[in-house]
C-alpha cells in the first residue's frame, strides 16, 4: 500500500500546558513510512505563550496559526485545513491523548479509494478511577460501539453517532463538502453537521476505526446533560433548519415541529409522557441502584431526555 501523507490540525485555546503535552504526543507517533505534518491553531495566541512554544523544537513539521480570540473550533479547524498540504486532515483537539500508532491507523482506512473520512475512538485513560458513568463512556453501551456490534459493520455509522475529534477526511472531500459550517457553534451539532455533508458526496464515505485510539478525560455527568440540553436548544434547530429529513432521527422528532409530521403518533405520545421531569428523577434513581446493563439503559434515556427538554426550550423561546 501507498501510504497517503497527512496533515494533523489541532484547535486550541492556547493553553501552554495542553499544547505541549499534545505536541510531544505527536512526537511518539509512529511514522517510519509516513509524511506528516502538524497544523496548532490557536485561538487568542498571545505573544508570551507563542515564543514559550515556538522555544520547544520537534522533529515533524509544525506549523502555528493563529485565529481570533473566541472563535469557535470549526472557524479554527478551517482556517487549519487551509494551511495544511497532504491529502489527510486528522481533525485532533488540545485535550487528547492520542496513541503511537493513530497515524496508521487511519491511514489504512483509505486503502479504498470508496472511504472519504475514518472516525477513530475516544477511550479513558487507564489511570482514571471510573464511577459508572465513566464507565458508560467506555462500555459496549455507548452508541458507536452497539451500533458496530449489532450491525457488524465498521463503515458509515449513523452520523448522529460521529464524532470528530479523532476523525481524519480526504482533504479533497472535506473542501468539495465546503469543510466546517462556522455558524453551528456546538460540538455534537458540528460533527453531525460535517458527517452530513461529506455523506451526501454520494460514495461509502465513513469507516469506523476502533484501533484508532485516542484517550480524554470526558466531562462529568452533570456537565453533558448541560451539554445534550444546549445541542437540543442551539444545534439540533439549526441542523433541521439545513437538513430537514434529519428530524427523523433527531432527539426532535419526539416533539411536535412545524412543517414536520412526527415519525410515529403513538411512538410521539408515548414520548411526551417518558420525557418528563418525575420519569427522568426515577431513571436516575434506577441508575444507581440497577446492575450495568439498566443503569447504562437510564444514562442513554437521560442524556435523550436532556436533549428533548432542549428542543422544548428553543420553541418556547421562538
Amino acid at each position: 500500500m501507498k501510504w497517503p501523507r497527512l496533515s494533523l490540525v489541532i484547535f486550541s485555546n492556547a493553553d501552554p500546558g495542553a499544547c505541549v503535552r499534545i505536541l510531544t504526543d505527536c512526537e511518539r507517533l509512529e511514522h517510519d513510512e509516513l509524511e506528516f505534518e502538524v497544523i496548532l491553531v490557536l485561538a487568542g495566541l498571545s505573544t508570551k505563550v507563542e515564543a514559550m512554544l515556538k522555544a520547544y523544537h520537534f522533529s515533524y513539521d509544525l506549523k502555528f496559526v493563529s485565529a481570533e480570540p473566541g472563535c469557535n473550533r470549526a472557524t479554527g479547524r478551517n482556517l487549519g485545513v487551509a494551511e495544511s498540504k497532504n491529502e489527510i486532515v486528522l481533525f485532533l483537539d488540545q485535550d487528547l491523548e492520542i496513541s503511537p500508532g493513530l497515524l496508521y491507523r487511519h491511514a489504512q482506512g483509505y486503502e479504498s479509494s470508496e472511504i472519504m473520512a475514518v472516525m477513530g475512538e475516544i477511550f479513558m485513560p487507564e489511570f482514571v478511577k471510573k464511577n459508572r458513568w465513566f464507565r458508560f463512556l467506555d462500555s459496549d453501551y455507548r452508541s458507536t460501539r452497539r451500533w458496530a456490534s449489532r450491525s457488524g459493520s465498521r463503515t458509515s455509522p449513523p452520523l448522529r453517532y460521529v464524532n470528530t475529534a479523532n476523525f481524519s477526511v480526504r482533504r479533497e472531500a472535506y473542501l468539495t463538502a465546503g469543510g466546517h459550517r462556522e455558524s453551528i457553534d456546538h460540538p455534537e451539532a458540528e460533527d453531525i453537521d460535517l458527517a452530513y455533508r461529506i455523506s451526501s458526496l454520494g460514495k461509502n464515505v465513513i469507516l469506523y476505526q476502533p484501533e484508532a485510539l485516542a484517550y480524554c478525560l470526558h466531562a462529568p455527568l452533570r456537565t453533558s446533560l448541560q451539554s445534550k440540553f444546549e445541542f437540543g436548544k442551539e444545534g439540533i434547530p439549526k441542523l433541521v433548519e439545513h437538513y430537514p429529513d434529519l428530524y427523523a432521527v433527531l432527539p426532535c422528532r419526539f416533539v411536535k415541529l412545524v412543517g414536520h409530521s412526527p415519525v410515529s403518533p403513538i411512538s410521539r405520545t408515548m414520548m411526551m409522557f417518558l420525557f418528563t421531569r418525575p420519569v427522568f428523577f426515577l431513571a436516575r434513581g434506577i441508575r444507581l441502584l440497577s446492575p450495568d446493563f439498566i443503569a447504562f439503559r437510564m444514562m442513554r434515556y437521560m442524556l435523550q431526555y436532556e436533549s428533548v427538554r432542549g428542543v422544548k426550550s428553543s420553541l418556547e423561546k421562538t
